[in-house]
């Protein structure tokens, strides 16, 4: 067998079978599937074991609930350690019936790189694909730091640290196959809370990987990434958090060169000068409407308010020194990394929070 596959898959009886289906159509058959039952409450286990009994490639695994990332270090651990390339797919995505013949090709196309990933579109809950051109363009769209500038990233170039550094581009794990030899490398998804919460263990480890190697890009949609009122809840706070986190994480580890680091020090820069800049238009608009209701003392200091962030933005943006202050602030708005951390050690900004509507 060529490819491990790992299926996460929680209280998922909805959309499993046609996922699954989804595998069993590929023009690739040297893969194996394991389909990892979190704990689920519906027929998720019984409709695992039908596969398994109904295919001699499939594993059904069991376990009490421990979340996504720790479902897709249990299937890995579960998979053969002879495959080339492992590849982790939600339980409500579908493939293209040549994802995994397009991947390997990328990937045995660049020997250099550690993994490989293409392009994935919409669909809704019925399987039918939405917003087209949406999320094909998140991948067209990639942007690079590169000598401390933020410049446009073309698609037949790799992608690199640089590139993730300023954003998760990559919408979903199953549109990314991963050299076992790389994953063994760097490890498995980072349990962490912060991380799992907001849907940003992916990043994390897309981040690791890149340390050693770029990814190779296949242009053309190899996923369907389904929308539906069950995905994982990115609510604001958590998002912050987990990015947050992963920022700290990456800037802290003991593995990124020199020029890694200056990446990603302009990388944090640009974050929260891109937060501030929001969070002035978000005064600005609220003190229009204080305007509006004729509430003149509430709209000056929102005004004050939003000119203070506006003013952070611009020396933002010009700037990579960062303030003992700053740093600060951002270890006091969110729970910091495992491990130690000094506010002149790190050159990582933080933001602040809107202020509560009266």
């Amino acid at each position: 067998m060529n490819v491990s596959i790992v299926v996460p898959a929680y209280n998922a009886e909805e959309y499993l079978p046609e996922t699954v289906e989804s595998i069993l159509a590929q023009t690739v058959s040297e893969w194996e599937l394991i389909i990892v039952n979190d704990g689920s409450q519906d027929a998720t286990k019984t409709l695992a074991e039908q596969f398994a009994a109904r295919d001699a490639r499939i594993r059904a695994v069991h376990q009490a609930n421990m979340g996504l990332p720790g479902a897709r270090n249990r299937g890995y651990e579960e998979s053969s350690s002879q495959t080339r390339f492992v590849i982790f797919l939600d339980a409500d995505d579908l493939w293209e019936p040549n994802t995994l013949e397009v991947l390997i090709a990328a990937l045995e196309g660049h020997p250099e790189a550690v993994a490989a990933h293409g392009l994935a579109r919409y669909i809704d809950d019925k399987g039918c694909p939405i917003r087209p051109g949406k999320l094909e363009a998140r991948i067209r769209s990639r942007k690079a730091i590169v000598n401390g500038r933020l410049v446009s990233w073309p698609m037949e170039k790799p992608t690199t640290f640089a590139v993730l550094a300023i954003d998760c581009y990559i919408v979903s794990a199953g549109s990314v196959l991963i050299r076992r030899s790389a994953l063994e490398r760097v490890g498995l998804f980072d349990r962490m809370k912060h991380l799992s919460r907001a849907s940003l263990e992916d990043w994390d480890l897309w981040l690791r990987l890149c340390l050693h190697g770029d990814f190779a890009v296949a242009p053309e949609v190899v996923l369907n990434y389904r929308q539906h009122g069950a995905n994982l809840s990115k609510a604001t706070l958590l998002m912050h958090q987990g990015h947050v986190y992963v920022r700290i994480k990456t800037l802290l580890s003991p593995e990124l060169t020199p020029e890694q680091r200056r990446i990603m020090q302009v990388s944090n820069q640009q974050a929260v000068a891109t937060g501030e800049r929001r969070l002035a238009y978000y005064e600005w608009t609220i003190a229009r409407e204080d305007l509006r209701l004729r509430r003149a003392g509430e709209a000056t200091s929102r005004l004050r308010t939003g000119w203070q962030h506006y003013f952070r933005y611009l020396r933002l943006r010009h700037s990579v020194a960062v303030t003992e202050h700053w740093v600060k602030m951002l270890l006091e708005s969110s729970t910091p990394a495992p491990c130690s951390l000094e506010a002149s050690d790190v050159n990582l900004l933080g933001g602040h929070q809107p202020r509560a509507r009266v």
